[in-house]
């Protein structure tokens, strides 16, 4: 009798639990949420339009869309304190400004952003012009990039105004090299690369003087 009471009990408690406590992922169509993560798959719909609070979430993967719009990540209240990583996974398009003073990033939390195409058939990955500007990256990661913008050199255009990258890595690419208007493009745009990692890129036109970093 006990036990029965006392499974009942613990019954009612955990049905009073899934009553009362929120869905924290309000895209249920297209997003699931796991603890401090964020999963949006284009599988499931278009992209969502995220305009909420989302401070408790530090790490966000969008998978499998045709395209990043500039206000993809606009009016996100990032957290406080935390290591935010946004991965983008067989992502085929970034535009202009995606990655900007649009994302308001608190000054004690750093912000990492990896991109990665690992489905070797379709790994052509188009970046606009600034699409990074105006922020402070802690890392950029390309990771198995078969074409930059339709050939084998990245194109440095993408990098803006006011922006600082602690660490950029290239890994496990078809990267042959980098294209860049001049120096003076660089010097112009204020673009601060502090670390450069290449590791598993073939590289033969890697020359000092289109090297991404001042």
């Amino acid at each position: 009798k006990n036990s029965l009471m006392y499974s009942l009990r613990l019954s009612i408690f955990l049905t009073f639990i899934v009553v009362v406590v929120p869905n924290k992922c309000p895209f249920e169509s297209t997003c699931e949420c796991v603890s401090s993560t964020i999963t949006c798959n284009g599988n499931y719909g278009q992209i969502p339009i995220i305009s909420l609070n989302f401070s408790l979430f530090d790490e966000y993967i969008f998978e499998n869309y045709d395209l990043l719009p500039s206000h993809a990540f606009d009016h996100i209240n990032f957290p406080s304190n935390q290591n935010i990583l946004i991965q983008l996974i067989n992502v085929f398009k970034i535009e202009n400004s995606v990655f900007s003073s649009n994302l308001i990033i608190p000054i004690n939390s750093t912000l990492t952003v990896d991109i990665s195409h690992p489905n070797p058939n379709n790994s052509n990955i188009i970046i606009q012009e600034n699409a990074f500007n105006n922020i402070i990256l802690e890392k950029l990661r390309f990771h198995k990039i078969k074409m930059f913008n339709g050939r084998r050199e990245f194109d440095t255009k993408c990098f803006g105004q006011n922006l600082q990258i602690n660490e950029i890595i290239f890994q496990q690419s078809n990267l042959e090299g980098f294209t860049s208007t001049s120096n003076v493009y660089y010097s112009l745009q204020t673009t601060n690369i502090l670390s450069l990692i290449i590791e598993d890129c073939p590289l033969p036109n890697l020359k000092s003087t289109n090297l991404p970093i001042l």
